[in-house]
């Protein structure tokens, strides 16, 4: 397994899965980290590359992780999920997705690829989360809500049940979603609403 970008939690979880066999990682620059095997750039490590490696997205930018899965489609792992995350039977989840502790994945919940869901994130029944979305810690989707691809979910926001998301959204950090909220849209406060800048 090799991880893209360089990111000590994503790190520390991979190293907390037994059966798993760690080459190093790839970035845009090398980390001095406690014997961790730096293996170059992007462009430098797919020359070398065998089809037998799999490799693991670090990075939390959902553009980011949309372009390097691109990049690494081949290769790209199954999703990689803490211990003590709960994941239900009935759940399906995408490849390359990363599911850190104590995330709660309920029944029906569809989850696409790529996507990474932080410390402590909950998503309840029959909800669907889109490709390369991100939820960040102590985040909370309540039942049969759908959030699009490319959205970022920030820490310990509330999405209300039967909400509908967009694409390409931006929920601020503690922000309360009651209403559905279109494509390309930032949306900030309790309850939220689009964020006009200042």
């Amino acid at each position: 397994m090799v991880l893209i970008g360089f990111d000590l939690e994503v790190l520390e979880l991979l190293e907390s899965i037994e059966y798993m066999n760690l080459i190093g990682y790839v970035d845009n620059q090398k980390i001095d980290f406690e014997n961790f095997t730096y293996l170059g750039t992007d462009e430098m490590f797919v020359k070398k590359i065998n089809k037998d490696v799999e490799v693991v997205l670090s990075m939390n930018i959902p553009k980011v992780r949309t372009k390097l899965f691109d990049f690494y489609r081949n290769n790209i792992s199954s999703f990689v999920a803490h211990k003590s995350s709960n994941i239900s039977s009935r759940a399906r989840i995408g490849l390359g997705t990363i599911i850190q502790a104590n995330t709660l994945i309920s029944t029906k919940v569809s989850i696409g690829n790529g996507c990474f869901l932080n410390h402590s994130s909950a998503i309840h029944h029959e909800s669907e989360i889109g490709d390369f979305t991100i939820l960040a810690p102590n985040s909370l989707v309540l039942g049969r809500v759908k959030i699009g691809k490319e959205c970022y979910i920030g820490a310990g926001a509330i999405i209300k049940e039967n909400i509908i998301i967009g694409s390409n959204v931006i929920v601020g950090a503690g922000s309360v979603v009651i209403n559905d909220i279109a494509d390309n849209s930032v949306v900030v406060g309790s309850p939220a609403k689009k964020y006009l800048g200042k």
